[in-house]
């Protein structure tokens, strides 16, 4: 019989607000913060991939405001933008009595660890932005998109505006898992891993996991930043993408991987936007390890 790990559960404060949280393994070990993506729970970190982190690490994944089951904010009196969900994260650290963490972050998530490492540099002992962009203007923003990378843009967000919301969590849970299963990319689908996942995101108010909510709009001007911006980050950085991510396309990544000074790069071959695959769990941990590892 294996041994089921529960979860720390805490509800932080944080500006007005509170934000869920949830704490795996020893408060001893060093901290391993992971960050959402934009309209996605901590639940976007599986149970599997925070018990495997918490063997070495004192891993603490949460809800982002405006989902889950942190607070909700009316977005029209009280607009915020990514560097306040930095913000967040290091007061979730304050409250847990931690000085410094190891950053994760996915998608908006990886936005948020930038941020981090501009603005809260002593709180960060690392960051690994994962399917992910930079926060500011690069070099690669000269270079206009290929053929393919269009054609991957139209088919995707194609797919995206034509998915069907159903009215049961059955339809609704249906709905989700065409568009998972395109984001997965090359990987074999775990369609139990994306369903349990899909339940737990469905558990927000319907308006907060709707197109163009508030998360949505921040990321509007996400990567608005001045060019060499992001080249001033001196926080060890640990850049992993898939090559077959069809929204933070492959050269977004490379992006962040080139522009901050001794950064390292881990393209992920057939990975896409999501891992819905154990194996490429492990993986990405295993080389997220490897990485802090060496520093």
């Amino acid at each position: 019989m294996k041994r089921t790990i529960k979860p720390t559960i805490r509800v932080i404060p944080s500006g007005g607000l509170e934000l869920y949280t949830e704490a795996f393994g020893s408060p001893k070990s060093v901290c391993l913060l992971l960050i959402s993506g934009a309209m996605a729970p901590g639940d976007f970190w599986s149970d599997g991939f925070c018990k495997l982190a918490s063997k070495h690490y004192y891993v603490i994944r949460y809800d982002h405001r405006d989902i889950g089951r942190s607070s909700a904010v009316d977005f029209r009196k009280h607009p915020y933008a990514l560097k306040d969900l930095a913000r967040d994260a290091i007061n979730i650290l304050a409250a847990y009595d931690l000085k410094k963490a190891h950053f994760v972050g996915h998608a908006m998530g990886g936005h948020i660890c930038q941020h981090i490492a501009l603005e809260h540099p002593a709180r960060a002992l690392s960051i690994s932005p994962i399917s992910s962009g930079p926060i500011a203007k690069t070099k690669i923003d000269e270079i206009p998109l290929t053929e393919g990378e269009e054609l991957v843009i139209s088919h995707t967000w194609k797919l995206f505006t034509e998915r069907k919301d159903g009215e049961s969590l059955e339809d609704k849970t249906k709905g989700f898992m065409e568009i998972w299963k395109y984001l997965n990319g090359d990987f074999p689908f775990d369609e139990a891993l994306a369903k349990t996942y899909t339940k737990r995101l469905l558990r927000s108010p319907v308006q907060l996991i709707a197109p163009g909510n508030n998360h949505e709009m921040i990321m509007r001007d996400a990567s608005s930043g001045k060019e060499g911006v992001i080249e001033q980050i001196r926080t060890p950085t640990h850049v992993i993408h898939g090559n077959r991510d069809p929204i933070a396309l492959p050269r977004y990544g490379r992006a962040i991987g080139v522009s901050v000074p001794d950064a390292w790069l881990d393209m992920i071959d057939g990975m896409g936007h999501m891992f819905f695959n154990k194996d490429l769990e492990r993986k990405i941990f295993n080389i997220i390890h490897l990485y802090i590892d060496q520093l």
